[in-house]
């Protein structure tokens, strides 16, 4: 009886709180409905999250393929330079050739010359 009292006593000394109003009481349900939703969704994070590091604690690092990598990438790089002389050659070979003696000869009209010194000029 005594602690009947007692709890009597304390909810006297509580403040009277009003009704919520008639929104309020509305909104009640769509609220615990988006409760329920953002607590699935933080579960299927929460659970994507875990996977992600259990894959990632499984990753093992191999350093002969990191030391590969690295060389593979020159090697990259050698090839595209590879590539790019072997179209360029034949158009330097071109370009080398027209810039021969006889190439040039060919294009002062004197293809047949065979001293090509005769064709300088005195400098003053």
């Amino acid at each position: 009886m005594a602690r009947l009292a007692t709890l009597r006593n304390r909810l006297g000394e509580l403040e009277i709180v009003r009704e919520p109003s008639a929104a309020w009481r509305r909104e009640v349900p769509e609220l615990r409905r988006q409760e329920i939703e953002l607590r699935v969704k933080l579960q299927d994070v929460s659970n994507s999250v875990r996977t992600v590091e259990d894959e990632i604690s499984r990753i093992v690092v191999n350093a002969a393929a990191l030391e590969a990598a690295s060389q593979i990438d020159d090697l990259s790089e050698l090839r595209a330079r590879y590539q790019t002389a072997d179209k360029d050659i034949p158009k330097l070979a071109g370009r080398a050739a027209e810039l021969s003696i006889e190439g040039l000869l060919l294009q002062l009209g004197r293809p047949e010359e065979t001293t090509p010194e005769r064709l300088l000029l005195d400098a003053p």
